[in-house]
């Protein structure tokens, strides 16, 4: 009797490490790719913009001159 409930409870701790790693595990990914995300759409919008900026300045500067 002793030896079934000392399985039951290893199985079970098994199972709640194994489920908390997997609830971290999706936890970090979707942190991590957040991040990533977030990172690169910053990257290229500040990018993009600062390229669109610099070329429009190109384009009107001999017209703006004063």
């Amino acid at each position: 009797m002793c030896q079934i409930f000392k399985l039951y409870s290893f199985k079970n701790l098994h199972l709640k490490r194994e489920l908390t790693h997997t609830v971290y595990s999706g936890l970090y990914s979707g942190l991590y790719s957040g991040l990533y995300s977030g990172l690169y759409s910053g990257l290229y919008s500040g990018l993009y913009s600062g390229l669109i900026e610099k070329s429009l300045t190109k384009l009107f500067e001999p017209y703006c001159q004063f």
